[in-house]
């Protein structure tokens, strides 16, 4: 289990109050062989965000309202295990705005975070080309890595065959 905490703040147009969350994110690695659906799981919610800080929370703005995440999270299901050609990503968010939000706005910022998530994966995926990341995680001496290459090829053997050959040592 991975534990951290996130904060991230929406600024809005005037006259609204910028908006501010503050959560926990528990990952989960429930790729084992007896672990089924094998997946990979993200839990997101605000009440635990205290229990997954390293140290207390800073206090936020006086201008931004907090806002309520609760039964959250993201679910990884690799493309072996679906049934599919790609890895399938489901999203679900249960969030309190603090405020009343008409059902179009809803629809419109739905599609707008969509849309960033695929962007920002994009430019995750450019990173592990970088020349930088790829001398890390092509480092045959790299225990963590080491420990990637081999759950993946316990698991996803057809993505581990994706991933870039090791270095010579």
């Amino acid at each position: 289990v991975t534990a951290m905490c996130f904060r991230v703040r929406v600024h809005l147009p005037w006259p609204m109050y910028d908006r501010r969350c503050t959560f926990a994110v528990d990952g989960i690695d429930c790729m084992n062989a007896e672990d089924q659906p094998q997946q990979v799981v993200v839990l997101l919610d605000s009440e635990r965000a205290g229990e997954n800080c390293p140290g207390p929370l800073p206090p936020g703005d006086d201008d931004a309202v907090e806002v309520d995440m609760w039964d959250s999270g993201v679910i990884i299901t690799p493309a072996e295990v679906a049934g599919t050609t790609h890895t399938f990503v489901q999203v679900v968010v249960a969030l309190d705005p603090k405020m009343s939000v008409p059902q179009w706005l809803v629809n419109l910022a739905i599609r707008k975070l969509c849309f960033l998530i695929m962007v920002q994966l994009r430019r995750a995926v450019a990173t592990t080309r970088g020349p930088e990341y790829l001398a890390v995680v092509t480092d045959p001496k790299n225990r963590f890595y080491e420990f990637i290459r081999r759950r993946m090829g316990e698991s996803l053997p057809t993505q581990l065959a994706l991933a870039p050959p090791l270095r010579e040592a």
